[in-house]
């Protein structure tokens, strides 16, 4: 069967733009010692407008490219980078704290301030558990969540990153 960008977006429920910037982005990389971490994105069997990839390949590509959005479309368990850490469930993060958690455990990396941030502003992360002058105790100075509600977010929230069936 073949596929075209917006077949691909469609099959793996991801949008366009996305699957657009796998094609571009997608070339070949090695470490030092010759071992290929990064494979490029399949050739197209089909040149013409609009342009047909071969599903199967699709399919093998992301299953080893994309682990997270092959999961979602697969249906099976979170595929996370990096364990989430180890932590009482009533612990307080902060908004960097939250941004290291599910950086490291959706890309290998700490998402930054700002955009944990953007995020916030934005609603695309859950409203904080506790704020400045709430009352609770203990006395908290900016927004933090607990560590349920950010390993929640991080296993079940919406999008190409989720992992339960559709």
């Amino acid at each position: 069967m073949r596929l075209t960008v917006a077949g691909i977006a469609k099959r793996f429920n991801v949008p366009e733009p996305t699957v657009r910037t796998w094609i571009w982005n997608a070339t070949e990389e090695k470490t030092e010692d010759g071992k290929v971490i990064r494979t490029p994105f399949p050739d197209p069997v089909s040149e013409r407008q609009p342009r047909e990839w071969d599903q199967d390949e699709i399919d093998a590509w992301v299953e080893n490219n994309r682990p997270r959005v092959w999961a979602a479309f697969a249906g099976t368990g979170p595929v996370l980078v990096q364990p989430l850490p180890e932590g009482n469930p009533q612990d307080l993060l902060d908004i960097d704290d939250f941004g290291e958690v599910w950086g490291n455990a959706t890309r290998g990396e700490p998402l930054k301030h700002d955009t944990m941030v953007a995020y916030h502003n934005r609603g695309q992360i859950p409203f904080a558990d506790r704020q400045p002058g709430d009352e609770g105790k203990p006395r908290v100075f900016a927004y933090h969540w607990y560590r349920r509600t950010v390993y929640d977010f991080i296993l079940e929230r919406p999008g190409p990153g989720r992992f339960g069936p559709r």
